[in-house]
């Protein structure tokens, strides 16, 4: 286990580790120069995997922290770990394997970790995230190896959160939570969906360089409706009513409010029965939002606006049906009206071009009380209600574009795309639903079906099309495009709100990072290996926002804000 440090001592984890905000640098190093004694030594150095090098440790080190004896005698550099890393990487043959020892390395050696991370982003990012992290968490229970930090809160401490905040040993920038209930395409999973969390974090450092000794996974743990014999480490009794989760969850939020006010809130895979309320609830009195409802909208609203591009359509051009009217499908049917507003064009002209489905159909008047607040602007009647299949309700109202979102694996069929191609040249398809196995449409059988027509985007990652011996590029609707850079700049600018200008400034600049000449040869968004770059140019939008809106708390920097924000980025080095 992590040794309990004192807040003076986590200010340490700046020593082996660089996070460098013109705003932060006079006081730590004032910290560093004043409290060097208090960085933990020998085995607890070690065993402290914000601080530790390893074999990196010099000689003076050794000495000075009592660390001689306790390692090999050679000293190595940060490259050289790298290199043994990569080595072992290599010798693992299961996606689960490597997960596993990235998550043994994260505990070891932040540092070291993410210098890897980084270094290899487009072969361990779908292992630290989709799609693996999906097969980890339905294991989490079995597979416990005494796991990285985080929080797991239960309803047996309503009315003592705010205490038990203070049992966390540091300051935190940003909070990730879930209550497990909706967890990718895998449903209630409870307690074991705490990977998410976990990897979500992981993406803030590794996209937008979130001081990785700051961020805090927390999961509710209020129950599963799953059955988790076995070891499962959770409450086992369902849920509670909605009167103590909703008291529970005011209480979680106030707490947080008090023990850390300027920190970011990040709501994470919570069901459509709670995504919205929570969201509406707490976003405009604290600095929160909805990965799933605005991170996936924002993400799919930029990839949606290149799509057009290299079609030479305009947003308002088109006819959208919607497979899936959950959290991710509502916010991503939200952003795209919002792409077709214009001052001649209102958003309810602009929500008529949307066909929303989940699993009982259309939604369409009458509703017999199954209608969410949220889906009710999108609700249409056809043919006096009729039932439609997916395939004749593309026939029937013409549509341009399909979204799936609704975790049914093949439920868009080659009949489907045939009709699509009948409305329009290049129809659009984006398959968004996690894991892989969920998705409603692979990349290849799209192209397949339109014999290259479709621009197709997914949820999740895969091979790039080979179609007539031309390569496609698969285009990945990856949230890690916007949501680092959205929480960077809301932490930065001191943003009071996280507000809906804010996200649609964070679609435009994600879409504007992809030059013309990638968008023609089909690629949508930019690429994953400049994920620095581009958080940066949207935290820096998020920022901009703040500011016009007047919401900052913060004083604005001098200089460039995009310059601004890569300062400000913590990079894995050892000092």
């Amino acid at each position: 286990m992590l040794s309990r440090l004192t807040k003076t001592t986590f200010t340490q984890s700046f020593l082996f580790g660089t996070f460098t905000p013109p705003f932060l640098s006079s006081v730590c190093s004032r910290s560093l120069a004043s409290n060097l004694d208090s960085v933990p030594t020998g085995y607890a150095l070690l065993r402290n995997q914000f601080q530790n090098k390893d074999t990196a440790f010099s000689l003076e080190e050794r000495e000075r922290f009592g660390l001689t004896g306790l390692l090999p005698t050679r000293v190595e550099t940060i490259e050289q770990q790298m290199s043994r890393c990569e080595g072992q990487w290599r010798q693992l043959t299961t996606d689960i394997d490597k997960f596993i020892y990235l998550y043994h390395l994260q505990q070891a050696n932040e540092t070291l970790y993410f210098k890897f991370l980084l270094t290899h982003i487009e072969d361990t990012l779908p292992i630290v995230y989709t799609p693996t992290v999906g097969a980890a968490c339905v294991q989490y229970s079995d597979i416990w190896r005494s796991w990285p930090k985080g929080m797991y809160l239960n309803a047996s401490m309503a009315g003592s959160i705010r205490k038990i905040l203070d049992n966390w040993y540091n300051e935190v920038d940003i909070i990730v939570v879930t209550d497990g209930t909706r967890i990718l395409g895998l449903g209630d999973i409870g307690i074991n969906g705490h990977g998410i969390p976990v990897g979500k974090l992981a993406l803030y450092t590794v996209g937008a360089g979130f001081d990785p000794s700051r961020v805090l996974p927390i999961t509710l743990d209020l129950g599963t409706t799953s059955d988790r014999a076995g070891h499962y480490f959770g409450a086992m009794d369902g849920h509670p009513d909605e009167e103590t989760y909703r008291s529970f969850l005011d209480e979680f939020v106030a707490a947080v409010k008090d023990k850390w006010p300027s920190c970011v809130l990040q709501f994470e895979d919570f069901s459509k029965d709670h995504a919205f309320d929570l969201l509406d609830g707490y976003r405009y009195d604290y600095r929160a939002f909805n990965d799933d409802i605005q991170g996936t909208g924002c993400v799919a609203a930029a990839a949606f606006f290149n799509a057009c591009r290299a079609t030479g359509t305009r947003p308002r051009d088109h006819t959208f049906v919607f497979l899936g009217a959950g959290a991710g499908g509502m916010g991503v049917a939200e952003s795209l009206a919002q792409l077709l507003v214009a001052p001649d064009y209102t958003i309810e002209q602009a929500r008529r071009h949307f066909y929303l489905v989940d699993r009982d159909g259309l939604l369409q008047h009458p509703m017999d009380g199954r209608l969410g607040a949220h889906q009710a602007p999108f609700v249409k009647k056809l043919n006096g209600g009729a039932k439609y299949s997916l395939s004749e309700l593309v026939h029937e109202v013409g549509a341009t574009a399909i979204f799936g979102l609704s975790a049914t694996p093949g439920a868009i069929t080659e009949d489907v795309i045939q009709g699509l191609c009948q409305n329009t040249e290049h129809p659009v398809v984006f398959a968004l639903s996690n894991p892989t196995s969920k998705c409603e449409i692979l990349a290849q059988q799209c192209s397949d079906y339109s014999h290259g027509k479709a621009v197709y985007a997914s949820g999740s990652p895969m091979p790039d099309v080979d179609f007539e011996g031309r390569k496609i590029p698969l285009s990945q609707c990856n949230n890690m495009y916007v949501f680092p850079g959205i929480g960077h700049g809301a932490m930065l600018s001191g943003a009071s709100v996280i507000t809906d200008r804010m996200i649609a400034a964070a679609a435009t600049t994600c879409a504007m990072s992809v030059p013309d000449e990638q968008v023609s040869n089909g690629m949508l968004l930019p690429n994953l290996r400049d994920i620095r770059d581009v958080s940066a140019k949207v935290a820096a939008a998020v920022m901009e926002m703040a500011y016009e809106e007047g919401i900052a708390t913060a004083q604005r920097p001098a200089g460039d804000l995009v310059q601004f924000a890569k300062n400000s980025q913590w990079k894995p080095q050892y000092h």
